[in-house]
Formats: C-alpha cells, structure tokens, sequence
C-alpha cells in the first residue's frame, strides 16, 4: 500500500468530515426539490455546488489525479462509503476547474 505509479495512483485513504449535519443537509437537499421557487433552488444549487467542490478539491490524491490527467479523459475514484448519508452526497454537482 502507498506505491504510486506515474499516473498518481494507489494514494493512501484519506478521510475528511462533511461541512454539516445530517438534518442541515436533508433541509438544504429539500432546497433543491422542483417544487421550490426557482431563485431558491438556483441558490441552493449554487451552494451545494460549490460544498461538494470545496470537499473534493480537498481530497489531495484526487488533485494529484485530475492534474496528471488529459483533458477529457476520465478519472476514477473509489470512495468507501461507511454512513447512509453519504450516498446522498451529489457528486455530479462538483465544479471542475477550481484551483488553489
């Protein structure tokens, strides 16, 4: 454990605490339902947005492999996941091209 090939890989796990609690989180993913008036829902899309970007671009392994990659070509990422709570996570709503 803790080789790394050329491309960044095999990095040692990393854990990281989410920003909020579960009854904060499932209020702010109600903020996000399409019965929500749509200046409401933008905002909280553009908060939660930029929440799951700020953890991911806190995940240095990943920044290793997203630096190294070519444009266009995926990256992969194993998360394991231990709390039901995280499944709810939106990870597609992470911005990309944000630097430190």
């Amino acid at each position: 454990m803790g080789a790394q090939d050329e491309y960044g890989g095999n990095r040692e796990a990393e854990t990281w605490k989410l920003p909020f609690e579960h009854a904060e989180y499932m209020l702010r993913l109600k903020g996000l339902n399409y019965r929500v008036d749509e200046p409401t829902r933008h905002l909280q899309f553009q908060a939660t947005a930029k929440e799951i970007t700020t953890l991911l671009g806190s995940i240095r392994g990943f920044i290793a492999a997203l630096s190294q990659s070519n444009p266009g070509e995926g990256t992969h990422l194993r998360l394991v996941l231990s709390a039901n709570e995280l499944a709810l996570l939106p990870f597609e709503m992470a911005n990309a091209g944000i630097s430190r």
